[in-house]
C-alpha cells in the first residue's frame, strides 16, 4: 500500500577499519552512486525504500565503502584479503510509514511538546523507525537528539551555515562565509579548512581571516565565548556563562540573486546575564566613491535584558591571516583610524602594507568602544605589567582578564595610544623585539542595560578597505 515501505540494513561484518557500507547504484545501473545512502565511519548503512515510489521492484547493488562513506571507486580500497575478509548481514524490514511525517510543522531540530513528528519527511521517518514515540506521542528532545546525532538527517541550531554577497566568486568584491548562529568561526584546531573567501581588487580569490569570536564580559570573573566551534572554544575555556540557541537559524537571499546573504539566529544567555539576543548577520558586497569593489559582513546583536539591571562588556576579536601579497600572515599590519564622525568613526584595520584592497577594517556603532591592535611577541612596557601580545586567535590575557587589560586599552603596537597610525610588518617595541609575527584586532564596547531594555551593537568587518564606508553601522544598511 501507499503507506508501506522497507527498510534495507547492510551490516559489515569483519574488520572495523574497511566497515564502512556504500549502497551504489538502484535499478538499471550499478555505476550510479548513491550518495544518499553512504553512511560514514561506521559499520551499517541504511536506506528506507518507499514501495509506492517503485512498483516494479528496485534493485540495490552493495559493495564494500570507503571510511567516509563514499564508494570504492574514489580511491580507498577495502577489498576483502588475508585477515581483512568481512561479509554483509542484509536485514529487509516491513515498516509503515508515519503519518506524523509531513511537511507541516516546526524544523526537526526544534522539539515540540505535545505534538508528534517534523516537518522533513525523510527525517522524521528514520528517527520514528529507531524512536517510534517520537511519531506516535510527540517530537521531545530527545527525538531532536536523535535526528542531529543519531540518525544524522537534522543540524543542530545554529550549526554553521554559508552566506554570500553573490553567485560568481570571479568578480572583485565578492565575500562569501561559513559562520555560526553566533557569528563565529575558526579554522582552528578541527575547524574548517576555510570560513571565507574574498575576491580582492588586484587578487586572486582567498580565505583571509583565521578567525571571528564575539565575548561577553561581567564582573571580574564571569564570561562566555559566543561560538559553536572546537578550535575557537579550545583556547578560550572556562565560561561561567551558558549561551544556548531558543530556535533555527533563518537564512533569506535579500538581494534576490538566488543565494543566501543573510542568516538571523536567536539565542539566550544565562548566568551572571541573563539576556535575548537576535541576531542578524548580512553579507553585502559594494562600491566605494571612487568605484572601488569593497564587501561588508555586518554582525547586529538586538540585545534584551530579561533579568535584573546589568553592565557587561561586549568584545569582537578578529584574527585575520591576510596572504594575498607575500603569502605570509606574520607581515601583517594593524593600525587605526576614524571616519569623520560617522556611526563607524573609530577603526581598525589589518592587511598588507600599502594594499587596501587586501586589507580587513572592523568597526562598531558603540560610540564609547575601545580597541587594540596587536602583533605578537609585541611588548608594551618590556619589563613592565602589560604582557606581551599573542597569537590572534588566543587573545589572552584579554580572556583570562574578562576583558582587555587597561594597558592594552586603544593601543596600537608600534603606534602607542589613542594615536592614528599602523604597524607596519615588523614593529620594533623598544624592548629587542621586532614582532613580525602575527596581528589581530579587538573592539570592545561597554553595555548597560537595565530589567527590559533593548539595545542593538552592531560590528561590521569590510573586506577591501583602509578605512569602513561612513553609514555602514547604522541599522538596517
Amino acid at each position: 500500500s501507499s503507506e508501506a515501505a522497507v527498510v534495507l540494513f547492510i551490516v559489515a561484518i569483519g574488520d572495523p577499519l574497511c566497515g564502512a557500507v556504500a549502497v551504489i547504484g538502484q535499478t538499471g545501473s550499478a555505476g550510479d552512486i548513491n550518495n544518499t545512502h553512504c553512511i560514514a565511519n561506521t559499520v551499517q548503512a541504511r536506506a528506507i525504500i518507499d514501495i509506492a515510489e517503485h512498483p516494479n521492484g528496485i534493485v540495490y547493488y552493495i559493495a564494500p565503502g570507503n571510511p567516509d562513506g563514499t564508494s570504492i571507486n574514489t580511491g580507498y580500497s577495502c577489498i576483502p584479503g588475508p585477515g581483512n575478509g568481512f561479509d554483509y548481514l542484509i536485514n529487509l524490514v516491513a515498516v509503515d510509514l508515519f503519518f506524523a511525517c509531513t511537511f507541516d510543522g516546526e524544523p526537526c531540530n526544534v522539539p515540540t511538546p505535545g505534538i508528534p513528528g517534523c516537518n522533513d519527511p525523510d527525517c522524521c521517518n528514520e528517527v520514528c523507525i529507531f524512536d517510534s514515540f517520537c511519531c506516535d506521542t510527540e517530537w521531545d528532545g530527545i527525538c531532536v537528539d536523535e535526528a542531529i546525532n543519531t540518525i544524522g538527517c537534522a543540524i543542530g541550531l545554529g550549526a554553521p551555515a554559508l552566506i554570500a554577497s553573490g553567485s560568481d566568486d570571479s568578480v572583485d568584491g565578492y565575500l562569501d562565509l561559513f559562520v555560526d548562529g553566533f557569528a563565529s568561526a575558526s579554522q582552528a584546531a578541527g575547524g574548517p579548512l576555510w570560513i571565507d573567501h574574498y575576491n580582492p581588487v588586484g587578487h586572486p580569490l582567498g580565505n583571509p581571516t583565521w578567525a571571528n569570536t564575539t565575548m561577553l564580559f561581567t564582573g571580574a570573573t564571569d564570561r562566555v565565548a559566543l561560538s559553536l566551534h572546537e578550535g575557537t572554544l579550545f583556547y578560550y575555556s572556562g565560561s561561567t556563562m551558558t549561551a544556548i540557541f531558543t530556535g533555527p537559524s533563518v537564512l533569506s537571499d535579500q538581494n534576490s540573486d538566488g543565494v543566501d546573504d543573510q542568516m538571523v539566529s536567536n539565542f539566550s544567555v544565562s548566568g551572571a546575564l541573563e539576556l535575548d539576543v537576535v541576531l542578524t548577520q548580512n553579507v553585502v558586497s559594494s562600491l566605494t566613491a571612487g568605484g572601488t569593489p569593497y564587501a561588508n559582513w555586518t554582525v547586529s546583536y538586538e540585545i534584551t535584558n530579561t533579568g535584573s539591571a546589568a553592565t557587561f562588556n561586549i568584545l569582537r576579536w578578529t584574527d585575520a591571516d591576510i596572504l594575498y601579497g607575500s603569502n605570509d600572515f606574520a607581515d601583517d599590519t594593524v593600525g587605526t583610524g576614524t571616519n569623520g564622525g560617522s556611526k563607524c568613526d573609530r577603526f581598525l584595520y589589518q592587511g598588507e602594507v600599502g594594499d587596501p584592497g587586501a586589507t580587513l577594517a572592523s568597526s562598531t556603532n558603540q560610540s564609547n568602544a575601545l580597541y587594540v591592535g596587536s602583533k605578537r611577541f609585541y611588548d608594551l612596557d618590556c619589563a613592565g605589567p602589560a604582557p606581551p601580545f599573542n597569537f590572534g586567535i588566543d587573545p589572552d590575557p584579554v580572556w583570562s582578564n574578562n576583558g582587555l587589560p587597561v594597558e592594552y586599552e586603544n593601543y596600537v603596537a608600534g603606534v602607542g595610544y589613542d594615536i592614528d597610525g599602523e604597524s607596519g610588518a615588523a614593529p620594533d617595541d623598544g624592548c629587542g623585539n621586532l614582532a613580525g609575527a602575527d596581528a589581530s584586532m579587538g573592539i570592545q564596547a561597554s553595555i548597560s542595560l537595565g530589567a527590559g531594555e533593548t539595545t542593538t551593537v552592531i560590528f561590521v568587518l569590510t573586506y577591501g578597505a583602509t578605512t569602513p564606508s561612513a553609514g555602514v553601522c547604522e541599522p538596517g544598511n
